[in-house]
């Protein structure tokens, strides 16, 4: 595969399948100076925003995830930590994201670490809108590695490696952010800065993102140390502008982005256009945080966990999902024949041809773009994803 270079040790390429993913990671670490000590305390902070598949352009492809984690520990890297902390919503719910996500049978095939960065211990900064809980274990760790989803935002034009820091806070702090959106991405990669970004662009998210967006297959992955150059270059590559993206603006203003940087952008072409996200009125209104902190309220709160009004507000693109509170409990996939299936040597993060192989860890990448592997168990709440977006997912 071809491998595109950038300015500031910024690399691209396309990868098809998880043995792509993980070839482009392990020979592109080579550019960048890794911690010498075996040891050290190294952090993964994906985007597990919510309970939604990766696939639908959502959460950070496994495939990214257990891409990078092989890179480490064929570098014989022994302390790995996958961090992150999803929405307020899905956690005032109690729903398990990294359940859902099966990022714990990652974790535990791989045997490395996982932490909700909602309910882990914490530091306190200072961001725009005022103190705020950040997980203790972003802040304090030997190397960083941050690996945001490329997706579309109603709010701030689009969200990739500044604004996956969000996640490292906990709970309601997340919501005060958005009081001062655009000024906290900034002040949030201000306090720290990732020792890496390992961007996951093969499915990505557009237009209504990251509620109402529908998935997109690109198939790209893109690593680089500086988030704020990252970004930008991001911006140009996607077919946005700095009109589109204010906190890139604003980074320009701070100094984060030089005028070599944006001259050096001057010749970047881009590779594809994401449709953009509209201007969506009911976003504006009830996320602001007036209404959200009164959802919260203990006699409005169970409205919206059961009955109409979250499917109501999932429709008006204001929610990201339902969130059902059924677990899936698939126990076995399957090919009627037995025979290999295409679409699970392409998505399958751990590189399986038979979804009936024991090494499965169902995390249904393939059934859901596979029509003729079938399922024994459950769905639960994947069954109202799959309603929603089976006809995006065909075209994958």
């Amino acid at each position: 595969m071809e491998t595109y270079k950038f300015r500031d040790k910024v690399f691209l390429e396309k990868c098809n399948n998880a043995g792509e993913v993980f070839n482009f990671i392990d020979k592109t670490l080579d550019n960048y100076e890794l911690p010498k000590n075996k040891n050290a305390r190294i952090v993964l902070k994906p985007n597990l925003n919510n309970d939604m598949n990766a696939l639908i352009g959502n959460s950070t492809d496994l495939r990214v995830i257990v891409g990078v984690i092989k890179a480490l520990q064929k570098r014989e890297y022994k302390d790995i930590t996958i961090a992150d902390g999803p929405n307020c919503g899905i956690d005032h719910m109690n729903i398990d994201v990294f359940k859902r996500l099966k990022i714990d049978k990652i974790a535990e095939m791989f045997n490395v670490k996982l932490v909700n960065l909602n309910k882990s211990d914490y530091n306190i900064v200072d961001l725009k809108t005022g103190k705020a809980k950040t997980g203790k274990i972003i802040l304090e760790n030997d190397f960083l590695i941050n690996l945001p989803k490329v997706k579309t935002h109603i709010e701030v034009g689009m969200t990739i490696c500044m604004k996956n820091f969000v996640g490292c806070y906990q709970a309601l702090d997340k919501r005060n952010i958005h009081d001062s959106l655009v000024e906290n991405i900034v002040r949030m990669n201000e306090i720290k800065k990732p020792d890496l970004n390992i961007v996951d662009g093969l499915i990505a998210m557009e237009g209504n993102g990251p509620a109402a967006g529908i998935p997109k297959k690109l198939n790209f992955v893109l690593v680089g140390e500086n988030s704020f150059i990252t970004d930008l270059l991001c911006m140009k590559l996607f077919g946005f502008d700095l009109n589109y993206v204010p906190y890139l603006k604003l980074s320009i203003e701070k100094g984060h982005i030089k005028k070599e940087d944006l001259d050096y952008l001057e010749s970047i072409k881009e590779i594809t256009k994401l449709k953009r996200a509209k201007e969506n009125i009911f976003v504006r209104i009830f996320l602001n945080n007036f209404f959200v902190r009164l959802r919260y309220n203990r006699f409005i709160d169970p409205l919206f966990k059961k009955g109409p009004v979250p499917g109501f507000f999932t429709l008006l693109g204001v929610r990201q999902d339902v969130y059902d509170f059924k677990d899936d409990n698939i126990t076995r996939l399957y090919l009627e024949n037995g025979s290999k299936s295409e679409k699970c040597e392409e998505f399958c993060p751990l590189e399986l041809s038979n979804p009936s192989d024991q090494k499965c860890i169902n995390c249904l990448y393939c059934f859901m773009i596979d029509k003729n592997i079938k399922h024994e168990g459950e769905l639960g709440f994947l069954k109202g994803q799959l309603k929603r977006y089976d006809k995006y997912l065909k075209k994958l």
